[in-house]
């Protein structure tokens, strides 16, 4: 087997991981310390069976288009399967990070392209491959920080939307929108129009960023009906305390009518005792 075959295997192994990361990443406060466990040796022995699968492929396939897009549109589900055993009980969760991180993945490989189509059309087919994959690792590093704090607001706000409808629209809308997306690039051709090239980078990250506005602007009007109604909860609990406080007061003020009408009863008492008037 050709070394470069094998390292290009490794390359979209590698991929692969990066993808089931950042959903990881979106749902590591549920996952339980034995279950990370778990995971984390699945996917382990998901990647080294994953390399293998992987270079017999393109050794038998020579490293053509149609072979390297199948890998992409099919190799995460295993990486799925076990992620979605580690989170039990979250389908549509699931269905909406797995829609997103297809997104974000078509922004890092349309920019790929681009950057492709510009320094590397002279290429053979498996250089350009090759040197795609290295250049989708390379922005996935680059753009980490963005996609870890895009990843991490995710879930917090799909958890605000309590209707459990809004909650499927939400999750099945960027799921459509993945599929329409793999329908366009789902072809044998390697080298594509550059309208389709822009196209294919501004549909996706439109999406993304604009769904992503809108989430945090529901978040937002969720937070402040919240502050809201708790804002009324504390006025009717200061009008409970201060209707308890004058009611306090009126009690004390009674009290001490009776107890001074009882203290001068005594001072009554005292005197007739003295004065010897028992009858009276």
């Amino acid at each position: 087997m050709d070394w470069t075959i094998l390292l290009f295997a490794v390359q979209i192994t590698l991929a692969r991981i990066a993808d089931i990361y950042l959903r990881y990443y979106a749902f590591r406060e549920m996952v339980t310390p034995e279950a990370k466990h778990v995971l984390l040796k699945r996917l382990s022995f998901l990647s080294l069976f994953f390399t293998a699968f992987s270079a017999a492929l393109f050794s038998f396939t020579e490293m053509t288009v149609s072979s390297y897009k199948g890998v992409l549109l099919f190799g995460w589900i295993p990486y799925q399967y076990f992620l979605v055993q580690a989170v039990p009980d979250q389908k549509l969760p699931h269905v909406f990070l797995v829609s997103m991180s297809f997104l974000w993945n078509f922004i890092i490989h349309s920019i790929s392209c681009i950057i492709l189509a510009l320094y590397f059309r002279d290429a053979s087919t498996p250089v350009v491959l090759q040197t795609e994959s290295f250049i989708y690792l390379s922005l996935f590093l680059l753009f980490l920080p963005i996609s870890r704090y895009f990843f991490n607001s995710l879930l917090p706000a799909f958890a605000h939307f309590n209707s459990k409808n809004v909650r499927i629209y939400i999750a099945v809308l960027p799921f459509l929108m993945t599929v329409g997306y793999i329908v366009l690039i789902s072809d044998n051709v390697l080298w594509h129009s550059w309208e389709e090239r822009i196209a294919r980078l501004l549909l996706p990250a439109a999406f993304v960023f604009t769904y992503h506005y809108i989430m945090s602007t529901a978040k937002q009007v969720y937070e402040r009906k919240r502050l809201t109604h708790e804002k009324m909860l504390l006025k009717q609990e200061l009008l409970y305390l201060e209707e308890g406080r004058l009611l306090a007061a009126d009690n004390r003020e009674q009290l001490q009518k009776h107890l001074d009408g009882l203290l001068d009863t005594y001072s009554q008492l005292r005197q007739l005792l003295h004065t010897g008037d028992i009858k009276e």
